[in-house]
């Protein structure tokens, strides 16, 4: 609950009719990854995040491991709650329309200098964040919420990305903390 009311107001009844038709419409769980080479029979700590979760087009699967191996977090919960959190935003953020008529992805991509090979630009959250920018943005995303004093230290510029181009779609109590300074 905690996670989805992050995301609320892009979620159900409470989206507002001008962000078009709400993209999510499945979210399910397996048992098991689909990364090759991962061998979901063991218990061997996660390499991949892909792992953990996957959203293709309207469907966000969530894989048991991401309930029981750490990657970015401390605990098992907070990785859990993160990775929905990631996922979310590939269902979610990436395919809302600016003011300017392009995608928050392309938006996101265009305003970060490490997107376009800028020498000394921040550099993603993640190892993982590096392979793309929908990757980027779903792991600086995942920060904003579990680890926003991380996210803010190591990468001040996608902290205040997040904040200023996403916080009005954002669920209100978490945009509190982050605009009090209060996390």
């Amino acid at each position: 609950l905690t996670v989805f009311s992050h995301y609320a107001p892009l979620l159900g009844k409470q989206r507002d009719g001008k962000l078009g038709a709400q993209p999510l419409k499945n979210f399910t769980r397996f048992k098991v990854g689909l990364d090759r080479g991962a061998d979901p029979l063991t218990d061997e700590p996660v390499t991949s995040p892909g792992d953990f979760g996957v959203t293709i087009l309207d469907t966000i699967t969530m894989y048991d491991k991401a309930n029981i191996d750490t990657l970015d977090f401390p605990t098992t919960a907070q990785q859990f709650r993160g990775t929905i959190e990631h996922e979310l935003s590939h269902a979610l953020l990436e395919p809302l329309i600016t003011t300017g008529g392009g995608t928050m992805i392309q938006k996101f991509a265009d305003d970060m200098p490490f997107w376009d090979g800028s020498a000394g630009a921040e550099a993603p959250p993640t190892a993982y964040a590096g392979k793309t920018a929908q990757e980027d943005l779903a792991e600086s995303m995942m920060f904003f919420f579990e680890d926003p004093k991380d996210l803010q230290t190591r990468c001040p510029e996608r902290f205040a990305w997040i904040k200023t181009n996403l916080g009005a779609v954002l669920g209100s109590e978490h945009m509190k903390t982050i605009n009090e300074g209060t996390f």
